[in-house]
């Protein structure tokens, strides 16, 4: 190996190092935005910015926010839920996608020791089959739509029915249980202040 082929070599993998270290660092970010977040709720900052909600703040800086907003409003979510039940220091230790596996264990499941550490150290798949193994009942099927979103199964058969009657133009025949569900759904998951 020559000198300059050695050179490569130790560039080669200090950028290595540096890259998965910037993506395992985004993957956890959602624990510093939830946190600036709930620290903005709290603290009402949207009314000083006028605004009469933080989801108004959301829609009126759409632009500047762009396809970030989603990300926003999932740390927003994951902070809420699991703030609850574990440390701010456990929650930098998880990625995303796994804390997201998290909310959908119970308030024992999320606490449990040996899931935290699987949930730290484990790929997603990995992780969300121990969790089911362990907490079978508990974890609710969901399904993955566009734009990473996530429904859970009851929800999305609503939605594929109520869309499959709507393209067929038969919408005298929408199931009127279904679009219960799916407002039902809407109102207790979304909690949104309408704007003054």
């Amino acid at each position: 190996m020559t000198e300059i082929e050695s050179a490569q070599a130790v560039a080669a993998h200090e950028w290595e190092s540096r890259f998965l270290s910037r993506i395992d660092g985004m993957a956890r970010q959602w624990v510093l935005i939830g946190k600036e977040v709930q620290e903005c709720c709290e603290k009402r900052y949207f009314r000083e910015l006028g605004h009469a909600s933080f989801e108004a703040w959301i829609r009126a800086n759409k632009k500047k926010l762009g396809r970030a907003r989603a990300t926003v409003k999932e740390a927003q979510r994951l902070f809420k839920e699991l703030s609850q039940h574990i440390s701010l220091q456990d929650m930098e230790e998880i990625p995303r996608a796994n804390a997201h596996t998290l909310i959908f264990l119970p308030p024992s499941g999320r606490k449990n020791a040996e899931i935290l550490a699987l949930a730290k150290v484990k790929h997603n798949e990995e992780f969300a089959e121990a969790c089911k193994a362990k907490y079978p009942s508990s974890m609710r099927q969901e399904i993955k739509v566009r734009w990473g979103w996530y429904l859970d199964k009851s929800l999305a058969d609503a939605l594929d029915e109520l869309l499959e009657a709507a393209m067929d133009k038969r919408s005298s025949e929408l199931p009127a249980q279904t679009m219960e569900v799916t407002l039902k759904h809407y109102v207790e998951c979304d909690e949104v202040e309408p704007d003054e």
